[in-house]
């Protein structure tokens, strides 16, 4: 809250300007404007360099477990939020390819390593580590694999979900963001409860 939520006054046009649309319900336009760092890990990043070590190292892969959390590895927040009443994306187990989460996660793992050692590198007045050292990493993290894997699974799903009644099988369908097991009725639940509770409390006056 402190980092981001209290502070949209003192966007910046750019900031602005770089929003997300995320998606419409009703009248209501849902946007996301991206931060430079993950608002969890700012402390890391003020405590000084070895923080800001830390910090480099953790954030690529905890960026892909808070995406993960909303839905989308890319931004975070599924396409549509399904407005303030429908609670569409609260719910558990997100609906995403299993295989490109695993090559985010090492992708972040690769990340980490790399950014962090840069920095290590920086404060020592060395230069920062060739692409040929990333790429390895790439290799042998599991990533270049992974990736391709994906791009064979997706392509499998694709060709399909051509087939008569076989639709649901679409990538873009099969792997939407949306929880695997809603938590609208337990929102609905606790909305019901909260009304009649509110609906005594003024009949009581």
């Amino acid at each position: 809250m402190g980092y981001v939520h209290l502070n949209y006054g003192d966007l910046t046009l750019e900031q602005v300007q770089s929003c997300v649309l995320l998606g419409h319900s009703g009248q209501t336009d849902f946007y996301m404007i991206p931060t430079t760092v993950l608002p969890i890990l700012q402390p890391l990043y003020d405590s000084g360099e070895s923080g800001k070590v830390e910090a480099d190292f953790l954030q690529p892969d905890l960026q892909v477990i808070v995406n993960l959390g909303y839905g989308n590895l890319e931004h975070g927040l599924v396409a549509d939020p399904g407005g303030v009443d429908g609670a569409v994306g609260i719910g558990f187990f997100p609906k995403l390819d299993p295989l490109a989460v695993e090559a985010a996660l090492q992708q972040g793992q690769v990340e980490g390593i790399v950014n962090a050692t840069n920095d290590i590198l920086t404060n020592q007045g060395s230069a920062p580590l060739p692409d040929s050292v990333t790429q390895l990493l790439d290799a042998t993290s599991g990533y270049t694999f992974t990736s391709w894997l994906d791009q064979q699974f997706t392509w499998g799903l694709t060709q399909l979900s051509t087939l008569p009644g076989m639709a649901d099988l679409n990538p873009d369908v099969l792997f939407d963001g949306l929880p695997l097991i809603s938590g609208a009725p337990v929102i609905d639940a606790v909305n019901e409860y909260l009304t009649n509770l509110y609906s005594s409390m003024l009949g009581s006056l």
